[in-house]
């Protein structure tokens, strides 16, 4: 019995021993930065180009909301360009507003 303890308490040890704390704010300081990179990215593929981002926010638990100033090519004048960022996916939405 006492063997069977000791063997027990060994494995859950072992098994505690592979457990990494994770710093929350270094997780969504990175969560933010590939918000902001992955709607960039987009907004460029898009074609926009002079890209500002204005603010980034989160927005509800798995999103991030991107607010960005930027010209199209072709078109010339400035406009506001949202990007809904989802963590689960990391994938972006872009939409459009002048």
């Amino acid at each position: 019995m006492k063997k069977k303890t000791v063997v027990m308490a060994g494995l859950v040890a072992l098994s505690l021993a592979s457990c990494e704390a994770i710093d929350r704010s270094r997780d969504r300081r990175d969560d933010r930065q590939e918000a902001r990179r992955e709607c960039m990215e987009l907004a460029r593929d898009r074609g926009y180009r002079n890209i500002d981002v204005e603010s980034i926010e989160r927005e509800g638990r798995d999103d991030w909301r991107v607010i960005m100033r930027g010209r199209r090519e072709g078109d010339g004048r400035e406009v506001t360009v949202r990007c809904l960022y989802d963590d689960r996916s990391n994938r972006g939405r872009l939409a459009e507003s002048r």
